[in-house]
């Protein structure tokens, strides 16, 4: 092998091996940052558990609230609906 060839193969090893550092440190950040919402997942829910008792009745709340918003809104979308088609028709 030529000096130049050996410069260049030398060159390409360097090459490949500082890419191949790159991405294990990607990989590295990447788990570590998997690791960290997973922690925090985690940690949510067990506050979840702890607070469930005091959350739930505030959720059943809020839900029974936007279907009563929802019903009201679907009812009166129809009396605006009848009242159009009635208007058209006479």
């Amino acid at each position: 092998m030529t000096t130049t060839a050996t410069a260049t193969a030398a060159a390409a090893a360097a090459a490949a091996e500082a890419a191949a550092a790159e991405a294990e440190a990607r990989n590295l950040r990447s788990l570590e940052s998997l690791m960290e919402v997973g922690h925090s997942a985690l940690h949510k829910l067990g506050r979840l558990e702890q607070e469930w008792d005091t959350i739930l009745p505030i959720l059943i709340k809020r839900i029974v609230a936007q279907y009563s918003d929802l019903r009201q809104y679907k009812k009166e979308s129809l009396g605006r609906l009848e009242r159009m088609e009635s208007l058209s028709k006479a």
